[in-house]
This record gives C-alpha cells, structure tokens and sequence, in this order.
C-alpha cells in the first residue's frame, strides 16, 4: 500500500553543476531549448543594503517597536530572523549574521546603548 511507503529523504547535499543538469534534462522534455532554458535564471537584480539603511534597521530593532516590542528579552535567532525579514533577498546568510552580530555588539540597541547579555544566550535592552 502506498500509504504505508517512507517517502524519500531530500538529498540536501547535491551542488549546483548537478541541478543545473537534472534541470536541463527536465527542461528538454519540457521542450525548452536552451536559449529559453537560460532565460529563467540571472532575472533578479538585487540591490546592496546601504549603510544608510543598515543604520535604519538597526535602530529600528532596538527601539520601542523593535526585538522588545513583545519581550523584555530576545536571542540571537529573534535578531536574525528580524534581519533576514527585513532584507529579503539583498544579503546573503552570512551577511546576515554579520548585521545581527552588530546589532548585539556595536550600540544597535536603545539608541546607542549596548544589549545586555543575560546569559550569552538571551539579551535585553
């Protein structure tokens, strides 16, 4: 009985070389040559978070309505996840998580101020 299959484990591990082909493959018997198969990549221009915007989230995060809106405290997670929100597409992850390690290290909170470490795990305002 099909129900009662374990459904397959995503392989994680394939790089880029590999899907682009499996993509080929699949885009051929789609009929698409490949003029058209290239057309479907490279179309998104992202632009750099500027330092002026950097400065924007930074204090958006640790204002009133930022990381403690809802908590006296956060962790690193809630910053990254607050970044990576507000980004999008125009940082990598480890961009990411050099804008959250400024956020925690370099007076992103209250204007100025550090975060305080609780514990190394959690933070406050």
């Amino acid at each position: 009985m099909a129900t009662l299959d374990t459904p397959r484990r995503k392989d994680f591990g394939v790089d880029a070389e590999t899907l682009l082909a499996r993509w080929r493959v699949e885009a051929a018997a789609a009929g698409f040559d490949a003029r058209r198969f290239e057309a479907c990549f490279g179309r998104a221009a992202v632009e750099a978070v500027t330092d002026t915007q950097v400065a924007r989230l930074y204090e958006r995060l640790g204002g009133p309505a930022g990381l403690t809106e809802r908590a006296s405290t956060f962790v690193r997670t809630d910053v990254i996840e607050s970044i990576a929100n507000a980004v999008g597409g125009s940082c990598t992850a480890r961009e990411v998580e050099q804008l959250a390690d400024g956020v925690l290290g370099l007076g992103a909170c209250r204007g100025g101020g550090r975060c305080s470490d609780l514990n190394r795990d959690r933070f406050q305002v």
